[in-house]
Parts: C-alpha cells; sequence; structure tokens
C-alpha cells in the first residue's frame, strides 16, 4: 500500500474510534469573580482555565477549553476524567 494510503486508512481508522468514544460527558466548573472579570477552571483538567469580562464569556471559554481537553484524549486513545461526587465549599482563613 502506498505511502498516502496508509495516511489516510490511519486517520480513518482514528476519526472512526473518536466517533465510537464521543458522548456526553460532565465536567465540574469553578467559576468565579476577580479584580478583574471573571476566572473559571476546571479541576478534572490540570491547568484548564479561562478568564473573561463577563460570566457568560468565561463560562463559554472554559466550555471551549474542555472540549478541545477531550477531542485531544479521545485522539490519543486516552482515558476521559469522571468524577462522581463535586464537593465546594468556601474557606474562610484569618491571618
Amino acid at each position: 500500500m502506498k505511502k498516502q494510503g496508509k495516511l489516510a486508512l490511519a486517520q480513518n481508522m482514528q476519526l472512526e474510534r473518536r466517533r465510537i468514544r464521543m458522548g456526553d460527558y460532565r465536567f465540574s466548573v469553578v467559576i468565579g469573580r476577580n479584580g478583574e472579570g471573571w476566572v473559571a477552571f476546571c479541576p478534572e483538567f490540570q491547568g484548564c482555565v479561562a478568564h473573561g469580562k463577563s460570566y457568560e464569556k468565561t463560562l463559554a471559554k472554559i466550555r471551549g477549553e474542555i472540549r478541545l481537553r477531550v477531542e485531544d484524549s479521545l485522539g490519543d486513545c486516552e482515558e476521559i476524567p469522571q468524577v462522581e461526587t463535586v464537593n465546594f465549599t468556601m474557606l474562610q482563613l484569618s491571618l
């Protein structure tokens, strides 16, 4: 088989694996206001952070960041991190 044919076959197989594994996923997102707008992060993906001037824009940006992480993981045949329970609390610290 020619080199281009092998490459096309490998790409088609990868796309098919992605189609099989695509689905609905749920992720936790922490979003809060800081001095310059909003910041959000997804604890399931280390370093997955987004910033924006409004809550809605920040939420849209973090959704896009998570989508990229999921697509990359699927493309590399890696597991998608999923958590069953999310706990959140506010902690006050006085120094």
